[in-house]
């Protein structure tokens, strides 16, 4: 920055991109606490424990939100959106938690990797079948399995309850299974083409109908177990309903064995290095480019396959590629990484402004165009920079960045007129923030317009 370059190393540049890029922006000293080897502070995060928070731990399990709906529905419709009405209440809750959780994390980074695979996978309030379970879907398949296997990650998503529930496995039933011949065949073939297309290898052009009811035949008996059931609403496996002889998937043959053939079927397609590089291409577009450099997927594919098909390899292949560290800002923020940026850039979270400022960023989300866990089917959140920067909503985000100023005035010290909005900005995004935009913030009237205008500068609005 010209006018203030020299007040700023050149070490700091790691720091910002790793705040900013890699987690949900920087808060004033938070480059100096990280400075000293800002790659270490997201590794350090990448290998923490793969535990639910504490906060997380007293929510809703998959099996007891489940267990309510199958009671609703078979009491009828009146009970059901009496249900319905309920639930809402526990999601808001769920919210309440996960949000406060992320704006006060200490591992930001990980954080994102958690939004990252809920995007991917894809349980979201808005599928009628599921929408309980989004947020327990995320407490019991993504996080445990962060640091774990890509094949351990996706089997236990195949497994869990929400993906049978919403592909209609639960009465999947073989045509030539026991159940079958006496007349119950129910062959469903949604999770089997799911698998293939959106979490295995394939685009929908290349796969057949024969593999997608292979795969399917191999899925027939994982269900999800019923209200008069031991368990209810918990993963079952249901020998009688499951296609009996030996099955071919993309030539590979795979004899009789029960369960243990949809497994091993989800094993090789998630070691195949075609899937590696569907996910690492996606993971590199979503955290530095939307169109990531070769060499950076291919650092990464090294790392995932370097330590055995590890999501935590190839997340470190991702941070120790040159490529992830390059100072243009390719990357819009969404929704969700603009509002927490604003909290943090102002030190602003759960312990300082309460659930006051908890609803009101989860309002901010929402009004911006990402409610919390209410992606879109199939495709999740758009990962690219032009889904969430079209002329109205640049519109929208200037109108709620003067909108938030105002509000958090009272809480934040927003004294000292432009040049304190200035070093705010300096503090924040290091020398990611332009010169230009430096000046303009020095010469602002400071304030509620100078902290409007530092949040809808380009580079707080990139990453």
């Amino acid at each position: 920055m010209a006018d203030s370059t020299q007040e700023i190393p050149p070490e700091l540049w790691d720091a910002a991109i790793a705040l900013n890029r890699f987690g949900y922006g920087g808060s004033p000293g938070a480059m100096q606490d990280i400075i000293s080897s800002p790659r270490d502070w997201l590794l350090a995060q990448l290998r923490e424990p793969a535990t639910v928070p504490a906060a997380m731990v007293d929510l809703p399990r998959s099996d007891e939100l489940i267990s309510e709906m199958q009671a609703a529905a078979a009491s009828g419709p009146g009970t059901m959106r009496e249900f319905r009405n309920g639930i809402e209440a526990v999601t808001r809750t769920e919210a309440r938690v996960h949000t406060a959780h992320t704006m006060a994390t200490a591992s930001p980074f990980r954080e994102r990797l958690v939004q990252f695979w809920c995007t991917h996978f894809g349980i979201s309030r808005r599928d009628p079948r599921v929408f309980p379970l989004a947020y327990a879907f995320e407490r019991e398949v993504v996080r445990p399995n962060l640091n774990g296997s890509y094949v351990r990650m996706l089997t236990e998503a195949v497994r869990h309850p929400a993906f049978l529930i919403r592909f209609n496995n639960t009465l999947s039933i073989g045509r030539y299974s026991v159940a079958g011949t006496r007349g119950a065949a129910n062959l469903q073939l949604e999770l089997a083409a799911a698998v293939l297309i959106f979490y295995g290898f394939a685009d929908a052009s290349d796969i057949s109908d024969g593999e997608v009811v292979s795969l399917a035949r191999m899925l027939t008996g994982w269900s999800v177990t019923g209200p008069d059931e031991p368990n209810p609403g918990r993963f079952i496996y249901r020998p009688d309903w499951h296609e009996p002889n030996a099955k071919t998937l993309y030539d590979r043959r795979y004899p009789e064995a029960g369960t243990l053939e949809a497994e091993a079927a989800l094993d090789w397609i998630g070691r195949r290095p075609v899937t590696a590089r569907r996910i690492a291409q996606k993971m590199a577009r979503a955290f530095v480019a939307d169109s990531p450099p070769s060499d950076l997927v291919s650092e990464m594919l090294d790392g995932f396959s370097g330590q055995g098909n590890s999501l935590q390899g190839m997340v470190e292949g991702m941070l120790n590629s040159p490529a992830s560290w390059q100072a243009s800002l390719q990357k819009v923020k969404t929704p969700e990484e603009l509002v927490l940026s604003a909290y943090r850039a102002l030190g602003i979270g759960p312990s300082s402004g309460g659930g006051v400022a908890v609803d009101e960023a989860i309002g901010n989300i929402t009004a911006l165009g990402q409610p919390p866990k209410y992606m879109p089917l199939d495709v999740g959140w758009p990962d690219q920079a032009a889904a969430w920067a079209s002329p109205q909503q640049m519109g929208e985000r200037l109108a709620w960045a003067y909108a938030f100023a105002e509000r958090v005035g009272s809480v934040a010290d927003l004294g000292g007129g432009g040049t304190a909005i200035a070093r705010l900005a300096q503090s924040v995004l290091g020398p990611l923030l332009s010169s230009a935009s430096f000046r303009r913030l020095s010469v602002s009237p400071g304030g509620v317009e100078g902290l409007a205008l530092m949040i809808a500068t380009p580079e707080f609005q990139r990453r």
